[in-house]
C-alpha cells in the first residue's frame, strides 16, 4: 500500500515547482478550482503543462485529501489499451513520485498507486506489476464514451472527479453525432444524486466548432488568451450547472525560449502564439481573388471570372408550422440562401451568402436573384429540389460559418438562432 506521508511531500514538491518563479507560464488549477465550477474548461497551446497541472492538482491532491477518485474519458474501447492510457502521467510526475518511493501503474482501465521499491525483485530487479496492483489503490478509471453503457457496473460513489483531456479534434466533423449524448448519458451514471463531482475538459486551440462548445454556448471565436469566462443557461432551470472556461497564457512571450526546430510557418499552435481562434482554412480568405471583385462591384468583371450555378435553400426553422405565403406560393418558414459560385480559371467552388454579410463584411450583391434554387435540408415545407451530388465537384469555399458548418457538419449541427 502507499504511503501517504510519502505522497504528501511529492505533492509538497510538486506545488513548490508551480509556484517557483521562472519564465515560462505553466498552468496551474488553483483559480479554477477556488471559482468552484461544475465544469470546467482549460484551452491553450501545447506544452503548456496543462495534463501536468489536472494530474496534480486535482487526480492527486484529492485523493490525497479523501482517496477520492477519478474518471478519465477516452472515445473509442481501442483507446483502453496500454500504449494509450499508461504513459499518459507526464514525466515530471512520475519522476517526482518515484523519488518518494511512489509509482503508478495502468492495467485494464485502471490506474494504481503503491510503494515502489517494495515490487522490483532484488535478485533480477525485475518490476513484480501483478503484486504491486493487486495490493495497490485503485486511483482512476479510464472510461471510453462511445461505450459507456458497458460500464455502468462500476461503483462510481468514490468518483469525484471526470477528465477528458485532449477532448478537442483538429476537425470539427470528426466527432461522432452522439457523442454529446453519451456524455450526458455517462455523468447521470456517474452523478447519481451527489453534489460533489466536477468535470474537467483539457484541449489544444484546434477547430473553434466542437460539440461541448455548442451545447453550452461557448461560441470560441470571441475567445482570448489570457481569460476567464463564465457561461450558465437559465432557459431551464432556476440554478443551473456552471460552465468555465479559462484561455491559458501562452506558454512565454519570448519567442526565442521555444526550440527553434518549432518556429517554422503554420506552426504557432506548438510555438504559442495562438491568442485566439482562427476561422477554419475552408472559410474565405480576405485576400481571395472573389472578395477583390466584389469590392470592386463590377458585374462585368464578375462575370469574366466566376460562374453562378445556382442557388441553395436550407432551412433553420425549427417551428411546426404551416403557413401559407400565397405570394410566393409555397410555406414560409426561416430560412438561408446561399449562391454557388465557380471560379472558372481554378474550377473551385464557393457558397456566399445572398443576404448575410461574410465574415469579411462583404455581400454578395452581383447577382440576380432570378436563379434556380436547390434544397439541403429534410424540412418539407422546402419544396425545392434536393442539391445534387454533382453540382460542386471539387474545392469548396465558404462565405461564413454557417454555410461551413452546415456544409462540413450536416444541417443537425447547425446552432439555430436568430439571423
Amino acid at each position: 500500500m502507499y504511503n501517504k506521508k510519502n505522497l504528501e511531500k511529492a505533492l509538497k514538491e510538486l506545488n513548490a515547482f508551480k509556484a517557483r518563479k521562472n519564465k515560462y507560464n505553466f498552468y496551474t488549477f488553483d483559480r479554477p478550482k477556488k471559482l468552484n465550477y461544475d465544469i470546467f474548461f482549460s484551452i491553450g497551446t501545447r506544452s503548456t503543462g496543462k495534463t501536468s497541472a489536472i494530474q496534480r492538482d486535482i487526480a492527486l491532491n484529492d485523493f490525497l485529501e479523501s482517496e477520492s477518485m477519478f474518471v478519465k474519458l477516452c472515445r473509442t474501447k481501442e483507446e483502453l489499451h496500454n500504449e494509450f492510457q499508461a504513459d499518459w502521467w507526464t514525466e515530471i510526475t512520475i519522476k517526482t513520485l518515484n523519488k518518494y518511493d511512489i509509482d503508478i501503474c495502468y492495467k485494464k482501465g485502471r490506474y494504481y498507486i503503491n510503494e515502489k521499491t517494495k515490487y522490483i525483485d532484488p535478485d533480477t530487479s525485475e518490476f513484480l506489476e501483478s503484486k504491486f496492483i493487486s495490493e495497490g489503490k485503485c486511483i482512476g478509471y479510464v472510461i471510453p464514451l462511445y461505450k459507456q453503457q458497458q460500464y455502468k457496473s462500476i461503483n462510481y460513489e468514490s468518483v469525484t472527479n471526470i477528465i477528458f483531456d485532449e477532448f478537442a479534434l483538429l476537425k470539427d466533423y470528426s466527432y461522432d453525432y452522439a457523442e454529446l449524448e453519451h456524455f450526458k448519458s455517462f455523468l447521470s451514471t456517474v452523478v447519481r444524486f451527489r453534489d460533489n463531482v466536477k468535470v474537467w475538459f483539457i484541449g489544444n486551440v484546434l477547430s473553434p466548432h466542437n460539440p461541448y462548445f455548442e451545447d453550452f454556448g461557448i461560441n470560441a471565436l470571441n475567445l482570448k488568451a489570457g481569460c476567464m469566462y463564465a457561461f450558465t443557461d437559465y432557459e431551464y432551470y432556476d440554478n443551473p450547472a456552471t460552465i468555465g472556461l479559462e484561455y491559458g497564457e501562452s506558454l512565454t512571450d519570448n519567442i526565442e525560449d521555444i526550440p527553434r526546430l518549432l518556429r517554422i510557418k503554420g506552426n504557432r499552435q506548438a510555438t504559442g502564439e495562438l491568442d485566439m481562434y482562427e476561422l477554419p482554412s475552408e472559410i474565405i480568405n480576405e485576400d481571395d481573388w472573389l472578395i477583390t471583385v466584389l469590392k470592386k462591384k463590377d458585374k462585368k468583371l464578375f462575370n469574366q471570372f466566376y460562374s453562378v450555378l445556382g442557388g441553395v435553400m436550407i432551412s433553420i426553422d425549427t417551428s411546426k408550422r404551416f403557413r401559407w405565403n400565397k405570394n410566393l406560393n409555397r410555406y414560409d418558414f426561416k430560412n438561408l440562401k446561399y449562391f454557388i459560385i465557380k471560379d472558372i480559371n481554378n474550377g473551385w467552388y464557393y457558397l456566399i451568402s445572398k443576404d448575410k454579410r461574410t465574415d469579411y463584411g462583404l455581400s454578395l450583391n452581383l447577382v440576380d436573384d432570378n436563379i434556380y434554387y436547390y434544397k439541403y435540408d429534410d424540412d418539407i415545407r422546402n419544396n425545392h429540389t434536393r442539391l445534387p451530388d454533382d453540382i460542386i465537384k471539387g474545392k469548396k469555399i465558404y462565405g461564413d460559418l454557417d454555410i461551413y458548418n452546415i456544409f462540413e457538419r450536416g444541417v443537425k449541427w447547425l446552432k439555430i438562432r436568430s439571423f
